[in-house]
């Protein structure tokens, strides 16, 4: 078990990206996506996306799996990491990533800022205003 989170980088071509972007945007297809023709062809075989799984990473090449449950049984099928993520998100399915490939190529994330440290120039503004003394009540007006 990891004690912090770590994101997974995997480089992919604008227009994969914008085959797993598309697949959010219902409606918005530029052009007939493959990934949503796959979809529905399982869907209408009654088969079932229950994950996909970045396995490994050779020489700086990933490569993912289907997980599918056919006819009672659970099959396996290679894929490169763009399509079966690009599928997994039309399926809302899990995607999962390798121990050995977050060890070899997970980075993580930037820590945000304490909201104290956000804040800190806004105080610094303030503290160096020439302010009348504030404490009381406000004066009255004439």
């Amino acid at each position: 078990m990891l004690d912090a989170p770590r994101a997974e980088l995997i480089w992919a071509s604008p227009r994969e990206v914008l085959n797993v972007v598309q697949a959010d945007q219902v409606g918005c297809h530029i052009i007939t996506i493959t990934h949503d023709l796959l979809a529905n062809i399982l869907q209408s075989a009654e088969m079932r996306l229950k994950k996909i799984q970045v396995t490994s990473l050779t020489n700086e090449v990933f490569f993912a799996r289907l997980f599918l449950a056919v006819n009672g049984k659970e099959v396996e099928i290679d894929s490169r990491p763009s399509d079966a993520i690009a599928l997994a998100v039309r399926m809302t399915c899990p995607i999962l990533v390798s121990q050995d490939v977050l060890d070899k190529a997970g980075v993580f994330p930037e820590k945000e800022e304490e909201e104290e440290d956000k804040l800190s120039i806004f105080k610094e503004l303030i503290n160096s205003m020439d302010l009348p003394d504030l404490e009381g009540p406000p004066p009255e007006k004439s």
